[in-house]
């Protein structure tokens, strides 16, 4: 349930780097870069007798991420029991459900007191992070001045605001946001009545 690490004209594995002093750049690969090389916002308003829609999308792209990378020690350890573990581990390592199919190192019984992280940079975890998300919608009603001149009042606009709703697409197969590592962003809806005396 432990991880190996092949190393360059190798045969055999090695659990860390203690086996091979050779130079680091003869194993290492460039996977990406991080920061975007394409960042694109598009926004419009539409009006109609009185009322707005209006939105504004962005596309970020062509840079990788490493997601929810996986270490050996989640199970490993008596005292980790009492903490939460990702998800991935559902898929730890077991000789009979899937030896053959999973890079979560295994758990409990099968686990690995070994407490080095290579692994967590290995390039199974770096991602395509390109995304196409709608910043915000907002819709709009201007209340007509027949109206309001009857209620005494100058001016008066309805507005519905949608802010940070689902992302539209996302490049990598693992459904993480890349700008929040994963971590869930809370959908705001906003009513708002503006009004000028």
């Amino acid at each position: 349930g432990s991880t190996h690490m092949y190393w360059k004209d190798k045969e055999c594995t090695v659990k860390d780097n203690s086996a091979w002093s050779g130079d680091p750049d003869e194993v290492m690969e460039f996977m990406g870069q991080s920061d975007p090389k394409v960042a694109i916002s598009w926004e419009n308003r539409l009006s109609y007798k009185g009322f707005s829609l209006s939105a504004m999308m962005v596309y970020y792209g062509g840079h990788v991420q490493r997601m929810r990378p996986v270490g050996e020690q989640a199970f490993s350890m008596p005292m980790m029991g009492l903490m939460p573990v990702q998800i991935e581990y559902l898929d730890a390592w077991h000789p009979v459900n899937n030896p053959d199919e999973t890079v979560v190192p295994g758990g409990g019984y099968y686990g690995s007191s070994y407490t080095s992280s290579e692994f967590q940079a290995a390039d199974v975890f770096v991602h395509d992070a390109s995304f196409i998300k709608i910043r915000n919608i907002i819709l709009g009603y201007d209340i007509p001045q027949s109206v309001t001149k009857r209620l005494g009042i100058g001016r008066a606009n309805l507005r519905f605001q949608i802010d940070n709703p689902k992302p539209l697409w996302l490049a990598n197969e693992l459904g993480v946001d890349p700008e929040t590592g994963g971590i869930a962003r809370t959908t705001n809806y906003v009513f708002g009545l503006n009004i000028n005396f």
